[in-house]
């Protein structure tokens, strides 16, 4: 993958994550944001909620950062896990502090917790599935 190939498709996502796709909620960021800190607080309720709504936070926020990660992984294969957890957690906070200087979304922990555990596993996963590929290409050529 090019490099300016990733880089349009990373500034694209956090474009759209950053402006939600809800701009007739914007008000120029004169109004004062939601900050919820409390760490855990969103999901419970999401959770109590059930439905659609636990199903959008909770598995939404741990999916929207998994591409860049499985993408990440797969383009830098030198990065170690924890590297990948930490650009996870720099990126999800990123996103947040936009939400909060735009002034019109809600900025949750909650959202920086699952977004960086989402980025993480799916981290995870891309290099045991190179590991994986790796073995069984070796086992083909011995063959």
């Amino acid at each position: 993958m090019k490099r300016s190939t990733f880089y349009l498709w990373l500034g694209s996502l956090y474009t759209l994550a950053v402006f939600g796709l809800a701009w007739h909620n914007w008000n120029g960021g004169s109004s004062q944001p939601i900050i919820q800190w409390q760490v855990g607080a969103t999901i419970s309720v999401a959770i109590q909620q059930g439905g659609s709504v636990a199903l959008i936070n909770v598995v939404g926020n741990l999916a929207a950062f998994a591409p860049t990660a499985w993408l990440l992984a797969y383009w830098r294969p030198a990065l170690r896990l924890g590297q990948l957890g930490l650009i996870g957690l720099g990126l999800s906070c990123i996103v947040e502090l936009g939400q909060y200087w735009l002034g019109y979304r809600v900025v949750d922990i909650d959202d920086v917790v699952l977004n960086s555990l989402g980025f993480g596993c799916a981290g995870w996963l891309a290099k045991l599935s190179q590991r994986v590929m790796l073995h069984y290409t070796r086992e083909v050529d011995r063959a």
